[in-house]
């Protein structure tokens, strides 16, 4: 980006000579520095700028929603609605009409109280009806699993009753709207229009579009070009002692913007050795921040953590750190308390430890530059564009735009995403101009008023979704799995032509993501969002929005007093006080537990939480499940994972509408075969010990997408194949059997497949496989007679995994020919011959090479013009490994390479002093060692 650019030789600063002092392992294999080397600690301060928060209201999404709920009703339930049906159709009329109202209606409320109060009443309205519409399916549904027989259920004297109690109902309802409605005038609304075509019509919902292409994501480097130089100089020239960088600013200035550009340099990532990022949120816990250090240095695995007590992580941590060379990034900060929290585990120099800390000068973020916000506001408004230029019609306009952010990086981010979505055209940007001004002449919190433009300019299916966010613990990296099943889960995603509800949600964060509200941090091997996070200032928006409007509370103090009536509660801290006292809110729709540490749970008279959509209790310490859990009819998810339970209640099987079940890293488990009844199961997450007590009809489960661990034998052989909606499997257990895997030939539609053999068999032909267009993961465990021809692999992999498979011949010579491949992970046993040859021509898109566990390789070739999109290359307990390929000085792309008990020789030759294979690597930015 011209000026702008990631520093490169043209801003090469003066490298040190510390960097020239000698790396060796001891006898215990462990890589040594010299004392002389510098260690640095990055500290991120909180900033200012929250401030009082402009709320909106969302009122339009929730009547639109439960709209749809009552179409969808009156056209799958209409048996049950006889006598009643002409009361829900004046329901449904005159909430629509009073839904045109509400946009306008919104923005009068700004300057008018009473205008809110009437809003407020329509969506409270809306929230009666959705209760009682809700209520009375669980009812009707109760009382059908007691009958047998359709004609006497239609007929029965209780849904009679049931229907009357619904009309008397309905009736009340329909009565408080029509007296809503009658006091309009009285609100000083009475000139309010139709919303234009600017808003369509609740029950067309968002159309159909073209699947965009995925924006590739790149830090915001807009400025900071002074800063980035001044850092990496004081980095890479620093003293010999452990030094602390404070980066201090208000909030949304750019600080963690910063850091990741010169955590992220060539010459930083080459001068360390080991590099460890971690967030810290406001209400921290040192065990938490212990573990995201030592997970971020990878020094034991997720297991090790879970069992190892903080005074020992802390200790392991700076057993691992001691003599070694490190940065380390401890992101949004709040307090000194924080620090000391972790100071103990940080090795330093007692010499210096008087007086280091006091010699290290804070840096201070000034805001940006005029020429850059508008560099910045340009690059966020025509992403497509090669070189992000703005018309000269819009110029003007634009700039004025600029003006009124106050040189705040994250205001001009989201103005720049609102923008994007905008049409390019003078009259179009004036508007947003209009409504800057407009938002910002009441003096009141600048920051916020413009991030809430930005969300009020959403449309009605991505405010829940948006406000959702809240629900997650600060500063934290979110699964986009986990966050498009509950946003499935809790009703906020509608069926769109011929996509899945799973394809259409991917779309809808796809879109919060365009708009710079959502920021995308990791993609799969095929360029989907895998996690995302969202800035803390839109976090701090979304919650306030939604404890406005009833959507959310977020129990995140111990000692807060629960006064509230939301439909959703998130608890970050207090469990069962949270949850004692939500018996005030018995038609709650959401319980989820997101604790930093496992907080104790009881789940006793679980009958209170009767609408219970969602249960997602993996912060929480579950120990058992009483049998009342099959009573929650309603429920969509459930989440488990990480907890110690032994077994599931059979009545389990009565959560027919369950959608989502995640039993992931459960010990020991045993699954009653009752969980074959429910037909609307999309995704089912097993531990690798679970099994099921007895063997189920998997046919049963016809709607399953999602099917993970599951222990087969024998018994699954006939029904794998019969899953025909299958996306994601994964099984293990004995393959013996010749042919096991034709059985999931006809699945279709498979996605991602891992298969693991634990008996010492051998995983069957896979032939089968090679039919499979739409298989992009795979993931073999287990030894294989031979590897397949090219012919007989699914075509279009694009990353796959073997492990201990035992091959004897070199697999480059055919997977090298694997046009979509991007990811290859070759792991313990999976090749126990001594050579392998990358060939020209070969690899052409791969960009990750990882070789583990392979004893017997003594020697790896490239030639050149072979895996030339490399990008990252870790080559770990390869023990008999001669030398790095001569060919890797050819691969430009290379930017890690990852070294992991490799033996003394081996690194001797990569020494960059006198190591004969140093020129191999000299323009790897990062060669990281352990």
């Amino acid at each position: 980006m011209g000026k702008r650019r990631e520093l490169d030789d043209t801003t090469r600063p003066v490298r040190s000579n510390s960097r020239n002092n000698e790396n060796a392992r001891d006898e215990t294999g462990h890589c040594h520095v010299n004392n002389g080397k510098t260690n640095f600690i990055v500290q991120i301060w909180k900033g200012e700028g929250k401030g009082k928060r402009y709320i909106a209201e969302m009122a339009e999404s929730i009547v639109t929603i439960f709209l749809m709920k009552l179409s969808e009703l009156l056209e799958k339930e209409a048996n049950f609605l006889i006598g009643v049906d002409e009361q829900v159709k004046l329901l449904q009329s005159k909430l629509e009409w009073m839904r045109s109202f509400l946009k306008e209606a919104d923005e009068k409320r700004k300057e008018n109280a009473r205008v809110k109060i009437w809003v407020d009443q329509i969506r409270d309205v809306a929230y009666d009806a959705d209760d009682v519409i809700d209520t009375f399916i669980l009812k009707v549904e109760r009382h059908h699993q007691q009958q047998h027989g359709w004609r006497k259920y239609i007929a029965s004297p209780k849904l009679v009753k049931l229907r009357h109690e619904l009309r008397k109902k309905i009736e009340e309802i329909n009565t408080t709207v029509d007296r809503i409605s009658a006091n309009k005038s009285k609100y000083g609304i009475e000139g309010v229009q139709q919303v234009g075509a600017s808003s369509s019509s609740w029950h067309e919902g968002p159309s159909l579009r073209e699947k965009r292409a995925p924006i590739v994501e790149e830090a915001d480097v807009v400025g900071f070009k002074d800063d980035a130089i001044t850092l990496v100089r004081r980095l890479i020239g620093g003293e010999a002692r452990r030094s602390i960088i404070s980066i201090v600013g208000m909030g949304g200035i750019g600080k963690t913007t910063l850091a990741k550009k010169v955590y992220n340099n060539s010459y930083v990532k080459r001068h360390f050795n080991f590099h460890g990022w971690v967030y810290v949120s406001e209400k921290y816990r040192v065990r938490e921040l212990l573990r995201e250090l030592i997970k971020s240095f990878k020094v034991l695995t997720r297991e090790e953590i879970d069992t190892t007590s903080e005074e020992a992580l802390r200790n392991k941590l700076f057993g691992y750190l001691r003599n070694r060379k490190y940065l380390l990034v401890i992101d949004d900060i709040w307090s000194t308390d924080a620090w000391e929290g972790l100071e103990a585990a940080l090795p330093r120099n007692k010499a210096v430890a008087l007086h280091a800390d006091a010699e290290s000068i804070p840096h201070e973020l000034q805001f940006l530059r005029q020429e850059e916000c508008w560099e910045l506001l340009c690059k966020k408004a025509f992403p497509r564009n090669v070189g992000h230029n703005c018309p000269s019609d819009l110029e003007e306009v634009g700039k004025s735009i600029v003006s009124k952010c106050g040189g705040l990086p994250i205001t001009i981010v989201v103005l720049g995403g609102l923008l994007s979505r905008k049409e390019k055209l003078p009259n179009e940007w004036a508007k947003v101009l209009k409504s800057v001004s407009w938002q910002l002449r009441e003096g009141e919190n600048q920051i916020s008023r413009i991030l809430a433009l930005s969300y009020n300019d959403l449309p009605y299916y991505l405010k829940s979704c948006f406000l959702y966010f809240g629900v997650f613990l600060e500063d934290s990296e979110i699964s986009a799995m986990v966050l498009i099943r509950l946003w499935i889960a809790e009703g906020f995603i509608q069926q769109r032509g011929e996509e899945t509800m799973e394809e259409v949600a991917e779309d809808y964060l796809q879109e919060l993501i365009h708009r710079s509200l959502i920021q995308a941090v990791g993609r799969n091997s095929r360029g989907g969002i895998k996690t995302c996070r969202i800035h803390d200032l839109l976090r701090d928006l979304s919650i306030s929005e939604a404890r406005e409007d009833k959507f959310l509370h977020v129990r995140d103090s111990i000692n807060l007093q629960s006064s509230f009536k939301a439909r959703r509660i998130a608890i970050h801290h207090g469990i069962q006080e949270c949850v004692s006292e939500s018996h005030t809110i018995p038609r709650i729709r959401s319980i989820l537990c997101f604790t930093p540490e496992k907080e104790d749970l009881g789940l006793g008279n679980l009958g209170r939480f009767k609408l219970l959509r969602v249960m997602d209790l993996q912060g929480a310490l579950v120990l058992s499940l009483h049998d009342e859990i099959g009573k929650l009819i309603n429920l969509r998810y459930l989440g488990l994972r990480g907890n110690h339970l032994n077994e599931i209640p059979s009545s389990i099987g009565g959560l027919f509408n369950l959608q989502t079940l995640d039993l992931r890293g459960l010990k020991i488990l045993i699954l009653p075969i009752t969980i074959e009844k429910m037909k609307q199961l999309r995704h089912l997450h097993m531990g690798y010990l679970s099994k099921f007590a007895g063997h189920p009809r998997l046919e049963c489960m016809s709607s399953l997408q999602t099917l993970s661990k599951l222990r087969v034998s024998s018994w699954a052989k006939d029904s794998l194949g019969k899953l025909v909606n299958l996306t994601k499997l994964g099984i293990f257990g004995d393959f013996s059997q010749p042919g096991f895997l034709d059985s999931i030939r006809g699945l279709e539609h498979l996605q991602s497949l891992r298969v693991k053999e634990w008996q010492g068999g051998r995983i069957g032909s896979l032939v089968p496989l090679s039919s499979h267009i739409h298989l992009y993961n795979l993931h073999l465990d287990g030894r294989i007679a031979r590897l397949p021809d090219l012919c007989e692999l699914p075509p279009n992999l694009t990353k796959l995994s073997l492990r201990l498979c035992e091959l004897r011949q070199d697999p480059f010579p055919t997977l090298e020919k694997l046009r979509s491949l991007r990811i290859l992970r070759l792991r313990i046993d999976s090749f126990v011959g001594k050579e392998m040859v990358c060939s020209m021509g070969g690899f052409l898109l791969l960009e990750s090479l990882e070789l583990k566990g392979l004893g017997e390789l003594q020697e790896w070739k490239v030639e050149e013009g072979a895996v030339t999109s490399l990008k990252r290359l870790e080559i770990n307990s390869c023990g008999q490994l001669k030398m790095l390929p001569e060919g890797l000085r050819h691969v430009s792309s290379l930017r890690e390479l990852e070294l992991v008990n490799m033996p003394r020789r081996f690194l001797l030759k990569l020494r960059e002093s006198d190591g004969d294979d140093w020129y191999k690597i000299q323009h790897i930015p990062s060669v990281i060692t352990k």
